[in-house]
């Protein structure tokens, strides 16, 4: 009753949209009556645009570009907005569709020869281990069952936890057979793979598109699948994964991880060694990891060739329908990102943090990698390689054609908030001064998505 008491309350479900138009002017060309915005932006030119706190009459729009009645009065640098309430269910329907398929169906046309470089180093480093095929049985489908929550959500097969449970012996062993002719040529049920997104504020006013996180809730059954195919993938992974991933690893909490960096920086501090580290928390991470890289590295792990069929298959065909009012849009096929309603998508962020920390280890081993899911930490005793971190998360980033989540949409600024020299000024080997060179500044308190710390040292 005490832990109902102070609940938050449940998030309201999606009813309004609120389209948004955020720019700085950059140019402002009087000749044409026109303004050149700092980022592309969808203006309806049917409503009033405000300029420098003015409303603005636009005659024509395009992504980069205004046209306006008037263009006195307005200076570069002056802020442009624009708001639109979107209520109409297939307006809404429309919002959040443009908005993820820019990044669900990211890599529609990229050809797979684009992963050459990332798997040609996946292939020197990693090295299969002998992972025994996991075998789904009528029991193991009921002790799964059993496992489930009692409000586990549906999904739309209307396959429900206690349908599971009180099924038949002829019911459970249709469903190991389902699983097998999926692992054997990668066919599912269409029903089983048909998702309803359910849209989960991030925060507690979330009104536009980006503020909300889209759940997928595939069918139960595929679901039950999926789970005890991960949890039998995650046990063997201490095989072969490196010592310094956190993340989806047994017996491993991000209390760990953040307990290992303390213990660090104290260290640091009581025998007055250079200490640097910087935090990089991937943006949207499970929506924009690259399938076929993850599949190939579940190949190059050792993953049955079953399980990889079968998971490349149910990825293939996944059909999205988001809801909203109880209503359900068309649902749309994907090309890029690893469902968060799938269990085996923890084996594929597991594959890509191992890839990481082997990759850093390779290009500079004086740095260490500490991964946590989606939150990439480094840190090195060496001081000239504080920067050299930095960069070299960024290539590897920019490898797996994934971004970094910033504020201020510019990555340097984001990682400046989490990086923490623990030496004045820094010993030699660094600049003696932030300002040349030198684009990391100490923070005493860091919050991250996993947890927050405060490190204070005196004087």
């Amino acid at each position: 009753m005490v832990f109902r008491d102070v609940a938050r309350p449940l998030a309201a479900p999606v009813e309004t949209l609120l389209h948004e138009v955020q720019a700085k002017v950059t140019e402002v060309d009087v000749h044409e009556c026109a303004v050149v915005l700092d980022t592309p932006q969808d203006v309806d030119v049917t409503l009033p645009v405000w300029i420098a706190g003015q409303p603005r009459k636009a005659i024509h729009a395009e992504l980069d570009k205004v046209w306006l009645t008037d263009v006195e009065g307005i200076a570069p640098s002056a802020r442009v907005a624009q708001h639109q309430e979107i209520g109409d269910l297939k307006d809404v329907f429309e919002a959040f569709h443009s908005q993820w398929k820019e990044r669900w169906c990211k890599h529609d046309q990229l050809p797979f020869s684009h992963w050459d470089s990332v798997l040609g180093f996946a292939q020197r480093v990693m090295h299969p281990a002998l992972v025994p095929h996991l075998v789904i049985t009528p029991e193991l489908i009921l002790a799964e069952s059993h496992k489930k929550k009692k409000r586990s959500a549906t999904g739309l097969d209307g396959v429900s936890r206690d349908d599971l449970i009180q099924a038949d012996a002829c019911t459970l062993q249709s469903l190991a057979d389902m699983y097998q002719r999926a692992e054997h040529d990668g066919s599912w049920p269409a029903q089983l793979l048909a998702g309803k997104v359910h849209s989960l504020p991030k925060t507690e006013a979330a009104s536009t598109v980006g503020q909300f996180r889209p759940i997928t809730v595939f069918g139960l059954p595929y679901r039950t699948w999926s789970s005890l195919q991960s949890r039998h993938l995650l046990q063997w992974a201490e095989c072969w994964v490196d010592d310094g991933v956190f993340g989806n690893r047994r017996g491993c909490q991000a209390s760990d991880l953040w307990h290992y960096l303390l213990q660090q920086i104290e260290h640091a501090y009581a025998t007055e060694q250079p200490l640097c580290g910087i935090s990089a928390d991937l943006e949207k991470c499970f929506n924009c990891i690259p399938r076929f890289p993850a599949l190939c590295l579940a190949v190059l792990a050792g993953t049955p060739a079953p399980v990889t069929t079968a998971w490349a298959g149910s990825l293939a065909n996944m059909c999205r329908h988001f809801k909203v009012h109880d209503s359900y849009s068309q649902g749309f096929l994907t090309s890029t990102g690893l469902a968060e309603g799938c269990g085996l998508s923890v084996c594929g962020m597991l594959l890509l943090d191992h890839l990481f920390s082997c990759w850093m280890k390779l290009q500079a081993p004086a740095i260490s990698t500490l991964p946590y899911v989606d939150d990439w930490q480094c840190l090195t005793w060496d001081p000239s390689l504080a920067v050299c971190q930095l960069a070299l998360v960024e290539e590897f980033a920019q490898m797996l054609d994934v971004y970094c989540r910033s504020e201020e949409d510019v990555w340097l600024v984001h990682l400046c908030h989490y990086a923490w020299p623990t030496a004045s000024p820094w010993t030699s080997g660094a600049p003696s001064s932030p300002g040349i060179g030198w684009p990391f500044w100490g923070v005493q308190t860091a919050h991250e998505p996993h947890g927050q710390t405060r490190d204070c040292c005196p004087g």
